[in-house]
């Protein structure tokens, strides 16, 4: 008989980066109704802030942050809070990333036209702040022998992305770093997998609201349409509970079968 108390996550403590806005904000509210404390961190204040409030309003403790934990300092400071005031981490979720604009919207450049600034923020943004994070969390799992951590990649990471080779670059190097934690941190109790998702974050813009476009993005998913940020709830509480003991260095689609 299935015991699906697995999936329950009360009163763990999980780190969500990235957790004002999209996927991470709907994995943090998923973590919090699965009985978890979260902490996020998110650069807009105003985002931090209401996913911290909202997970209040479920019961849970939160605590928020808006520093750029793309450095190491910054990261390092914010585990040693989330462990000052919640007493442990037990996940940690590195939704943190991209590649935007300042105005936080999504953009393509060619080769030529890249900056080694453009380079460069993308690679702090998606590979350093999840690997500082991962380096901060990992000292607290590997002392306790047990943690889950859920790294964010991409089939960018793999597939041709003209027009977003930095965010393809980076997220090749997620899925890499993933499979090497895993690699090193699972005999020692900590489980390290990733998840690539596809969902639709920022609906006003123009890929999603030229129709064409849209339907060669759906045509390509077996399911029939584009994914939402709550699609990916269920395979974070699968990751972050011991519904998934035995699952270590996994990278798990949920894009609803992309092809």
């Amino acid at each position: 008989m299935a015991d699906l108390s697995m999936f329950d996550l009360t009163d763990r403590v999980a780190i969500v980066t990235g957790g004002g806005h999209g996927i991470s904000k709907a994995v943090a509210l998923g973590f919090a109704q699965a009985g978890a404390h979260v902490a996020v961190i998110d650069k807009v204040p105003e985002r931090a802030e209401g996913t911290a409030a909202a997970i209040e309003d479920l019961g849970r403790k939160s605590i928020f942050d808006t520093a750029h934990i793309g450095y190491e300092d910054k990261a390092n400071e914010f585990v040693q809070r989330v462990l000052d005031e919640l007493g442990r981490v037990d996940i940690l979720f590195n939704g943190a990333g991209g590649m935007r604009t300042a105005d936080g919207l999504y953009y393509e450049k060619s080769l030529e036209e890249l900056t080694e600034e453009d380079l460069d923020e993308v690679i702090r943004n998606n590979v350093k702040s999840c690997f500082f994070m991962c380096k901060a969390v990992g000292r607290h799992m590997l002392e306790r022998g047990s943690g889950s951590v859920i790294n964010v990649a991409s089939v960018s990471g793999y597939e041709p992305s003209p027009g977003r080779t930095p965010y393809g670059i980076s997220k090749a190097a997620i899925t890499n770093f993933t499979k090497s934690l895993a690699a090193e941190w699972g005999p020692q109790g900590v489980r390290v997998n990733e998840i690539w998702p596809l969902a639709v974050t920022r609906p006003q813009e123009s890929r999603y609201t030229d129709q064409e476009n849209v339907k060669r993005l759906t045509d390509r998913i077996a399911m029939g349409r584009l994914g939402t940020p709550e699609d990916h709830v269920g395979a974070a509480i699968f990751l972050a509970s011991d519904a998934s003991y035995w699952v270590c260095g996994a990278s798990i689609r949920v894009d609803g079968g992309r092809r």
